[in-house]
């Protein structure tokens, strides 16, 4: 079986065209992308720790910094691939565009 650390690995790299999604489609940037992109992190570290066995819901309320740790390794991830590839796909930051 994966380790969780693994699957949070995957899910930082599923995070960033997640992202690029909403950005485009509800025409997100600035804080508005951060805050979603942390929102996607959340929800993302959720699913990975159920489906991974590592905890469920119960344990997450109870014991949060289950969920804290995992949104910490999947947003990091989606910010280093997004950052690594923006230039070969020619991305722009809202700080970049003026």
């Amino acid at each position: 079986m994966w380790s969780e650390a693994v699957v949070q690995l995957l899910a930082g790299a599923i995070a960033v065209p997640v992202c690029q999604w909403l950005k485009k489609t509800f025409k997100l940037d600035g804080t508005r992308m951060l805050w979603a992109a942390v929102l996607i992190s959340i929800v993302l570290s959720v699913a990975v720790s159920v489906l991974t066995g590592a905890g469920g819901i119960t344990e997450i309320l109870t014991n949060p910094a289950l969920m804290l740790q995992g949104t910490g390794i999947i947003f990091g991830t989606a910010q280093v691939l997004f950052r690594s590839i923006k230039e070969k796909l020619d991305l722009k930051l809202p700080s970049e565009t003026l």
